[in-house]
């Protein structure tokens, strides 16, 4: 009987669609795996349990509907996340919600139906923003708590085409404020409010509708600050209408290009994009079509191909419509487009879908019109042309089985990674990496509620300072007999220290170090640690002492205590004698021990997880917003429970008559290389996965804490090979399941699969 070793050295194929269960002839089947659910692929290879989420605030209309969450980095340092309610906007930074006695939030014009179809583009302190239904607004930010959301004044323009009837429009005086326009055949409705009239050489605001032949309005500047003039009051058909109105529509798609704002896609215009003049962002005069004036285009096509969205790229911008790409360019290298030199050429035949694309690199990642694929669009030097590639042709499920995309961000650090929200509520995340061909598609689901699974609504993500981009999610959740919208971001992926293991959903934290900065060779030692604020007989834990390291990791009494200073006695109220101890050098942290956890009325009435000081501890269930520990500890996570799955496709090794496919196979021994892991379960049968704790404990003598044991170090975590006995009968489809159903962190490296296999 045959004996085989399969060897998964990576996952960069990610979860693969159950179609190419049969195409075990290709080198990506490999790699790939049936499922990866709260698991993420590193581009190295490996898969790593997933972040888990802090809660941070409840969404202001949390019951009413879906908020929607915008990024808005103000600059290097200082990056905000932009709520979007129902008439509003909140905001978050610092890991925190903005505040200023109460949440700071600005009133919008936005109705909650309509705020996923807005659109954003971003300059310095200003955000515009973009929706057919409305006027183009900016959102400013004045100091680090002020926000000002106010309507675009634009000044000359855009217009529709140069009226080429009989119609005549006659202004009452060719200057100031409170003329009247008169048409000499029907021409206003009420919706021309806020439009602009171009007549002859001048511009009028239109502020008052009187009739359908009367309007008033307001003789506009000229560009240089001057008074505006029309040149005269007679009757003139020389006029045009303004391409932007309540009556015509507003512009549904946004974004920065070559130094301009341009803007694009009305209900009247669906197909036109305009452009601001150079650097005047809310200017759209032609003046005499000179290099930096405002410019028009209309695609023109054999269908209608409404604009759905705007992308800069470094020599061209980027236009997704509903069918089709396109490219807008100057024609010629490394020049920028002007009035008299533009050139549209369609890309691809792939139509858009109106979710944001994002971009890595030189590659625009947008979503095709069905939202069920994503796709790659570049160049390509071998057939010199742009290219749009299918990055869900081996996942095709991903998107599909999800009732399709509904939003997009980009992750940078510390990996490429597309995150997109699903309709039903779950996340598909792609790792990708061009230059080492990694394209690994897994899944992020929600942790668990009393009614099953969260659903995440939307997701936004800002830069880091210095470490991970941080991913922040909206999530829907029914809490304490009422669903809710949560506010919430992932932690970063790597942790320093072992009581930082943080695998919870919505979770909070205790965790209150008090400064050390000083400690005596003395008996008893005296420690100094400025307001500390503990009382004499609490419970302390000492750590990162530098110098003094026999403090480290010990458990101390608090005695004798004043402002600033206290001394150490042992759990038996014995004085430590440091005498002996080398001398302090500086840092350390003081951490009290304690049992009642509060601060958890957001999770009210749910059965919790709890790690303490690095190990998991017995559930709780959250009363009056508190928990109470078993036993005391310093550094205490509480949240909703979510399981990471890992399973594999059946293998295609190890016969003597050509492929392992199809034939009988017992899998025995299953070898996982683990990096910084604990925890975890193996098998090929969800009902009967085994720990592997006790291959763990046995091997190399690793301390893993029960529930009830009294609290000591934190939990050693393992970096090595772990071998796990399978109990397994014969099949010819087994496919091991690797599965992590505690809050604590789970790395794979790699896995090898012992089987015994049979001919027939």
């Amino acid at each position: 009987m045959p004996k085989s070793s399969f060897a998964l050295t990576n996952l960069t194929a990610g979860e693969l669609s159950p179609l190419l269960k049969g195409r075990f002839d290709i080198s990506r089947y490999s790699n790939g795996a049936k499922t990866i659910e709260n698991f993420i692929i590193h581009q190295a290879g490996g898969c790593m349990f997933r972040p888990a989420s802090r809660y941070v605030a409840e969404a202001k209309t949390s019951s009413d509907g879906k908020v929607r969450l915008c990024p808005f980095q103000f600059s290097t340092t200082q990056s905000y996340i932009l709520e979007f309610g129902d008439n509003y906007v909140r905001f978050y930074a610092n890991n925190g919600q903005v505040v200023s006695g109460t949440p700071v939030e600005t009133v919008t014009p936005y109705a909650i139906a309509d705020i996923f179809d807005l659109q954003f583009a971003q300059d310095a302190d200003t955000l515009y923003i973009s929706h057919n239904s409305y006027p183009t607004y900016k959102l400013q930010r004045t100091s680090a708590t002020t926000f000002t959301m106010t309507a675009v004044g634009f000044s000359r323009g855009p217009f529709l085409d140069v009226n080429i009837t009989a119609t005549t429009m006659t202004p009452s005086a060719a200057t100031g404020a409170g003329i009247t326009l008169t048409a000499s055949v029907a021409s206003f409705t009420a919706d021309n409010i806020g439009s602009f009239y171009r007549i002859k050489d001048g511009v009028v605001l239109i502020t008052a509708y009187t009739s359908t032949t009367v309007v008033t309005g307001t003789v506009q500047e000229e560009p240089d600050g001057t008074a505006g003039n029309l040149g005269g009051t007679a009757a003139t058909d020389d006029w045009a209408e303004g391409s932007w109105s309540a009556r015509r529509g507003y512009p549904n798609s946004v974004a920065f290009h070559e130094q301009r704002l341009v803007f694009a896609n009305t209900p009247h215009e669906p197909q036109k994009f305009w452009a601001s003049v150079v650097q005047e962002y809310e200017n759209f005069n032609v003046d005499d079509a000179s290099a930096d004036d405002s410019y028009a285009y209309k695609i023109a096509t054999e269908q209608v191909n409404a604009i759905r969205w705007l992308s800069s790229a470094p020599k061209s911008m980027q236009i997704g419509t509903s069918g089709a790409t396109f490219s807008a360019s100057s024609g010629s290298a490394n020049e920028p487009i002007t009035p008299s030199s533009i050139v549209v050429q369609r890309d691809t035949t792939y139509g858009a879908a109106e979710v944001l694309p994002k971009r890595i690199g030189n590659y625009l990642y947008y979503i095709q019109r069905n939202t069920y694929v994503l796709r790659e669009l570049g160049y390509s030097f071998d057939i010199d042309s742009q290219q749009a590639l299918d990055m869900t042709l081996l996942s095709d499920h991903i998107l599909r089985d999800g009732d399709g995309a509904t939003e997009m961000a980009y992750q940078q650090s510390p990996h490429n990674r597309i995150w997109i929200v699903r309709d039903d509520g779950e996340m598909a995340v792609m790792t990708r990496n061009r230059e080492q061909e990694v394209t690994g598609w897994s899944r992020v689901v929600a942790g668990n509620d009393t009614r099953g699974q969260g659903s995440y609504e939307s997701v936004a993500i800002i830069p880091g300072d210095g470490g991970d981009d941080q991913i922040w999610v909206s999530v829907k959740r029914y809490i304490d007999g009422a669903y809710v919208r949560y506010i919430e971001y992932f932690e970063e992926e790597a942790f320093d220290q072992n009581w930082d293991i943080f695998y919870v959903d919505s979770g909070l934290s205790l965790d209150s170090p008090k400064t050390i900065t000083g400690a005596t060779k003395a008996s008893p030692v005296v420690v100094t640690a400025t307001a500390h604020g503990f009382a004499d007989g609490d419970q302390i834990r000492i750590d990162e002492v530098v110098g003094m390291t026999e403090l480290n990791g010990e458990f101390f009494k608090v005695a004798n205590k004043t402002d600033d200073t206290f001394e150490l006695t042992n759990l038996s109220d014995v004085d430590i004698d440091g005498t002996a101890y080398t001398a302090y050098v500086s840092s350390g942290e003081a951490r009290e021990m304690i049992t009642a956890i509060s601060g958890l009325t957001h999770l009210e009435g749910e059965t919790v997880s709890v790690i303490a000081d690095g190990a998991v501890t017995d559930d709780a269930t959250v009363a009056s917003g508190a928990i109470t520990l078993g036993e005391k500890a310093g550094v205490v996570h509480v949240g909703l429970p979510y399981t990471g799955t890992v399973r594999l496709l059946p293998s295609s090794d190890g016969s003597a008559t050509g492929t392992g496919q199809t034939k009988n196979r017992r899998s025995y021994i299953a070898t996982l290389r683990l990096y910084r892991s604990l925890g975890g379960k193996v098998g090929i049968d969800y009902d009967y996965l085994d720990e592997l704790g006790n291959e763990i404990q046995s091997m190399y003598r690793i301390y893993l804490r029960a529930p009830n044991d009294v609290m000591n170090q934190p939990t050693a975590l393992i970096t090595a090979d772990v071998e796990k006995q399978i109990d397994t009968d014969w099949d010819k489809e087994t496919e091991l399941i690797v599965q992590q159903d505690q809050a604590l962190p789970l790395n794979i490296l790699a896995i090898v699969v012992r089987s015994d296999l049979q001919e027939k």
